[in-house]
C-alpha cells in the first residue's frame, strides 16, 4: 500500500518585538510528536514594523537600527530581525530533539518580508544594513521568493496568488478574493496565506478534487489596524494528511488547541 505524505502548514505569524511566541513552540512540539513529512511556512514570519510603508522615509532611516537590532542575539526582545530569528531558532530546536526526524521544509516570503526589498530599492543609501540575508533559517529549509509558487505533492503553495483565470496578473497586492476564486484562477489545488482567518473550498473535477485554502493568521497579538471586529478571525495551523495529487484530508489546529495541548 502506497504511503502518502503529510504537510504541516504554518500561516503568517508576524513576529515582532514584544509579542508572545509560546504558540510557535506549541506548533513545534506538535510537529515533533506527529512528524509531518513536510513543513510549509506561508510567509510573514517577520513582521518588520520598522519598514512599514505607512512611516515616512526619514522615520524609516532613523529606525534602521530597530531592523538590525538583535541579528546575532538569542534574545526575543531585540528588534525586527532578532525577534523573528529567535522564534525560528526555538522552533527548530524543538524539532531537532527528535534525532531521526528530518522533515522537508519550505518557506515562502510574504509581503512583510518584501518590505525589506522595497526599502532597499527606495533607499539605496541604507546598503547592506537592510537585507533579508540577516534572517536565520534551518539549513534544510528551501526559501522561495515573494510571489514565487512551488508545487509540492500536487499542491501549489505561495504567500498569495494574483492572477486571473487566464493567467494574467490583475492584483499584485491583495491576492485572491476567496479560496474558491483561487482554485479557479490557479487551476489546481493551491494554498496561500496573507489574508486573516481561514477560507477553504473544494472543487470536484473528473480527475479528483482540487482544494483551495487561504489561511493567514497564526499569532496571539491583536493588530490595531484591524479593530476589535477584525481581530476576531480564526487563527491556527493546518495539517494535511494523506496528500495525493493535490487532494488530502484536512485537520484544523486552532490556536487554542495548540496552546492547551502543547503549550
Amino acid at each position: 500500500m502506497k504511503k502518502y505524505r503529510s504537510h504541516l502548514v504554518i500561516p503568517d505569524t508576524q513576529i515582532k518585538e514584544g509579542v508572545p511566541i509560546d504558540h510557535i513552540l506549541a506548533a513545534a512540539r506538535y510537529a515533533a510528536e506527529k512528524q509531518p513529512d513536510v513543513i510549509v511556512f506561508l510567509g510573514d514570519w517577520w513582521d518588520f514594523p520598522s519598514l512599514s510603508a505607512w512611516d515616512s522615509s526619514a522615520q524609516k532611516v532613523a529606525e534602521k537600527t530597530a531592523y538590525l537590532k538583535g541579528v546575532d542575539s538569542e534574545d526575543n526582545s531585540l528588534g525586527d530581525i532578532g525577534s523573528g530569528n529567535y522564534a525560528m531558532r526555538e522552533f527548530w530546536k524543538i524539532i531537532r530533539r527528535r534525532k531521526k526526524y528530518m522533515p522537508e521544509s519550505h518557506f515562502f516570503d510574504g509581503n512583510h518580508e518584501h518590505r525589506c526589498t522595497r526599502a532597499r530599492h527606495e533607499q539605496p543609501e541604507l546598503g547592506e544594513a537592510i537585507s533579508l540575508s540577516h534572517r536565520w533559517f534551518d539549513p534544510t529549509t528551501v526559501v522561495h521568493g515573494f510571489l514565487k509558487p512551488r508545487v509540492i505533492d500536487g499542491i501549489s503553495y505561495c504567500h498569495y496568488y494574483c492572477m486571473d483565470s487566464n493567467g494574467r496578473v490583475t492584483n499584485s497586492k491583495r491576492g485572491q478574493a476567496s479560496a474558491r476564486a483561487q482554485v479557479q484562477n490557479v487551476g489546481m489545488s493551491a494554498t496561500a496565506g496573507h489574508k486573516q482567518g481561514l477560507d477553504t473550498h473544494i472543487k470536484e473535477v473528473p480527475g479528483g478534487r482540487r482544494r483551495g485554502i487561504i489561511a493567514g493568521s497564526f499569532y496571539q497579538h491583536s493588530e490595531d489596524y484591524l479593530s476589535p471586529q477584525g481581530n476576531a478571525h480564526w487563527q491556527g495551523c493546518l495539517h494535511k494528511h494523506e496528500v495525493r495529487q493535490g487532494d488530502y484530508d484536512l485537520m484544523e489546529l486552532s490556536l487554542e488547541f495548540l496552546l492547551k495541548r502543547y503549550g
